[in-house]
């Protein structure tokens, strides 16, 4: 799930649970160590993982034009659904 951006309680659960079950699949195929820096977390329900990626992902989109003008517009869009979604309710 990787939620973007700071997600809820839920989707920190859902990211750590997708983590664990990677971890998990990675020590059962004998790559113990590798599982255990995916099961890290750097604060209690935070995967090193899913930080990691979100630090880097936002660092690529500072530095991408094009990226940041499509994420944006998607996020613009997005507004523009739950918006007319309020209306219509």
């Amino acid at each position: 799930m990787l939620g973007w951006p700071e997600g809820s309680a839920d989707a920190r659960q859902a990211d750590l649970d997708a983590v664990g079950s990677m971890a998990a699949y990675l020590k059962q195929k004998g790559y113990a160590h590798l599982g255990w820096l995916l099961d890290l977390q750097v604060h209690h329900g935070r995967s090193l993982l899913v930080v990691a990626v979100r630090y880097y992902f936002r660092r690529e989109v500072e530095s991408d034009r094009a990226l940041f003008q499509g994420l944006t517009f998607a996020q613009m869009e997005q507004l523009d659904q739950n918006q007319a979604k309020g209306f219509a309710e």
